[in-house]
């Protein structure tokens, strides 16, 4: 099983600790009372998963800090990255793309 590291009961991501393949179950370490999940996609080592269900325009919250705001509706066990996330830093457009 692979692993996952989660340091707040706040975060809706965590970080994987090696590469998961789509289907792989994965197991939460840290402060996590998630348990596992199952990865919906690939996941590079070192991205994010999501570990419930993310709401557009939801903050992304990483080791209880906000990270980002999601652009689109994003599963529990998805890849969590650029694709689906914009920094809050950069100024998001109504509809929640990135301007």
């Amino acid at each position: 099983m692979k692993q996952a590291i989660m340091l707040s009961v706040n975060d809706n991501v965590a970080t994987v600790l090696e590469k998961v393949a789509k289907g792989e179950e994965i197991e939460m370490k840290g402060t996590s009372q998630v348990g596992t999940i199952v990865a919906k996609e690939e996941i590079p080592f070192g991205h994010k998963i999501a570990v419930r269900d993310i709401r557009k325009k939801e903050r992304i919250i990483k080791y209880d800090n906000k990270i980002g705001v999601a652009t689109a509706d994003i599963a529990t066990g998805q890849h969590v990255h650029i694709q689906n996330v914009a920094s809050e830093r950069t100024e998001i457009k109504e509809g929640g793309e990135r301007a």
